[in-house]
C-alpha cells in the first residue's frame, strides 16, 4: 500500500520555532562569534558549547547547569534571557513526549514478544504430551499381544492316540464253549483341532505432523513521499515501529510521526536535515543514494538526533 503526501496540503509542516541548541548556534554565527570564543566567555569548553548547539543536554553536568549556561550564552549574544529559558522548557517537554513514546512502542513489542513466546511454549508440550500418551500407547498394545502370544503357546495340541481293550482270560477247559476272544479294538479319537497362532498385533504408530512455525502476518507498506523544492532526497527506511522527526535547516518541520516495519519515507528539499529518531537502530538513512551512519550519534535509549547534509 502506497500513501504520497503533499507538502502543501500536510498539517504535519507547519512551521515550528528552532529547538534553543539551533536557535543559539544561528545567532552566534549571524553575530560572528566563535565555540572557542562564546566557551571562553561561559569558562566552559568548546565540547560543552558544541552539545548545547546540538541540544545534547545528557552530555552536560545537569538540567539545571545546562539552562544556566544557556541563559548566560543568550547574554553574551545579547538575547533575551527569558525567551532562551521558554524555548528550552518547551524543547524539555517535546523530549519527555518523545520518551513516552518510545517507552509505549518497547512496552508494545515486549508483549508481543511475550505473546509468542507464550504461544510456541503451549504448542511445544501438547506435541510433548500427545508424544507420550501414543508411545504409552503403543506400549500397552505390544505388552496385550505378547501376553496372548504366550497363553496360545502354552497350549499343547493333542494327538491321535489308540486305546485297547484288555484280552478276556481263559478259565474253562473246553474252549469251544468259550467265546473267541475278540481282538483289542483301536478307539480312534478325533484330533483336536491345531489352534493357529494369533500374529502380533501391529504396534500403534501414531504420527504426529511437525507444528509448523507461525510466521507473522506481512505488514503494509507505506511509501510516505513529501516533495518541496529542492533536489536533494532523504531516504528512510524502517525495520520495525520508530518514531522520526525531520526539519529543515530553517526549523520548519516536514514530518512528524511514528512509522512501522518496511514503510519508507522519502523527503525532495533541500539540505541540511535536522533529523530525531526514537529507535535509531530500526532505521537506514540515505542521502541522494549515499548511506548515512547513525551508529555515533545513538543514544543509550536508542535514539538519535543528527543534522545531514550540511
Amino acid at each position: 500500500m502506497s500513501t504520497e503526501l503533499n507538502s502543501d496540503s500536510s498539517t504535519d509542516q507547519e512551521q515550528t520555532a528552532q529547538s534553543p541548541g539551533d536557535y543559539l548556534r544561528s545567532q552566534r554565527e549571524l553575530k560572528g562569534y566563535s565555540q572557542k570564543e562564546v566557551a571562553d566567555k561561559l569558562h566552559i569548553t568548546v565540547h560543552y558549547v558544541n552539545a548545547i548547539e546540538n541540544d545534547a543536554y545528557e552530555k552536560l553536568p545537569g538540567i539545571i547547569f545546562a539552562k544556566g549556561y544557556m541563559k548566560r550564552y543568550g547574554e553574551i549574544l545579547e538575547l533575551n534571557p527569558d525567551e532562551i529559558s521558554d524555548r528550552f522548557d518547551e524543547f524539555q517537554q517535546a523530549e519527555q513526549e518523545h520518551q513516552k513514546e518510545v517507552t509505549r512502542i518497547s512496552r508494545k513489542k515486549h508483549q508481543a514478544r511475550n505473546r509468542s513466546l507464550a504461544l510456541v511454549s503451549i504448542v511445544f508440550f501438547a506435541g510433548i504430551f500427545a508424544g507420550l500418551w501414543a508411545w504409552n500407547t503403543s506400549m500397552q498394545a505390544s505388552s496385550n499381544t505378547a501376553n496372548e502370544v504366550a497363553a496360545l503357546e502354552q497350549t499343547t495340541p493333542v494327538a491321535n492316540r489308540t486305546v485297547a481293550e484288555p484280552a478276556i482270560p481263559s478259565t474253562v477247559q473246553d474252549s469251544s464253549t468259550l467265546p473267541a476272544q475278540q481282538p483289542g479294538r483301536e478307539i480312534a479319537l478325533e484330533a483336536e483341532p491345531e489352534i493357529q497362532d494369533i500374529g502380533a498385533t501391529p504396534a500403534v504408530a501414531d504420527e504426529f505432523d511437525s507444528v509448523a512455525a507461525v510466521e507473522p502476518e506481512p505488514t503494509d507498506t507505506r511509501i510516505v513521499t513529501i516533495t518541496n523544492e529542492g533536489n536533494d532526497v532523504l531516504r528512510v527506511s524502517f525495520t520495525d515501529e520508530s518514531f522520526i522527526q525531520v526539519s529543515d535547516e530553517d526549523a520548519n518541520r516536514l514530518y512528524r510521526g511514528t512509522l512501522g516495519a518496511g514503510d519508507v519515507l522519502e523527503i525532495r528539499d533541500s539540505a541540511p536535515f535536522n533529523i530525531l529518531l526514537g529507535d535509531a537502530p530500526l532505521t537506514r538513512l540515505t542521502l541522494n543514494g549515499d548511506e548515512i551512519d547513525v551508529s555515533d550519534s545513538i543514544r543509550i535509549d536508542n535514539s538519535a538526533r543528527l543534522t545531514v547534509g550540511l
